[in-house]
């Protein structure tokens, strides 16, 4: 599997975010309106992500859900026909629910900043930086708490659950 160094923050506005990545340089290389079915999983989560352009990926990801900045390991498969695969899905699995979002993405080096708008939810920014090696963790964490805090955002920002479990509790 893949690993990554990931973190989740909820935020009042975006907009202030977006104005500092702009003032270092940094726009987004894309804009992304996704459609996020999430099915049970006895570990882990399974969803299916559908991208407004017609594009299609089954995730399956293992990480916990503190609220830190946290290791997590994952597997991404390019689905050729999202239709059938998330009905196939839903009557063996069962599905949870669905996220939709508009997701703006940076990049810097290794780490990849979504600006997250998710219907129900709010305003999210994530981090996730690539790991290459597995000893690079602690490396990786210290680069994304950094970036967090010159971009203005606290650790009590931070958020451990996936979106569904946000909306699955009432957490709107």
């Amino acid at each position: 599997m893949a690993q990554n160094i990931e973190v989740k923050c909820r935020v009042s506005r975006l907009e202030p975010i977006r104005t500092l990545l702009q003032q270092r340089g940094i726009e987004p290389s894309a804009v992304l309106v996704q459609r996020d079915t999430f099915f049970i999983s006895r570990q882990g989560r399974i969803k299916l992500r559908q991208i407004r352009d017609g594009q299609a990926q089954l995730i399956i990801y293992l990480r916990s859900d503190e609220a830190d900045i946290r290791l997590s390991e994952y597997i991404v498969v390019t689905v050729a026909d999202a239709a059938k695969l998330e009905t196939l899905l839903s009557q063996t699995l069962g599905s949870r629910g669905v996220v939709q979002k508009t997701r703006e993405l940076y990049l810097i080096e290794n780490i990849r900043i979504h600006l997250d708008v998710v219907e129900h939810l709010g305003e999210f920014v994530e981090f996730e930086a690539v790991l290459g090696e597995p000893d690079q963790t602690a490396l990786n964490q210290e680069k994304v708490h950094k970036l967090m805090e010159q971009l203005g955002i606290r650790d009590g920002q931070i958020c451990g659950e996936a979106y569904i479990d946000l909306l699955e509790n009432g957490f709107a």
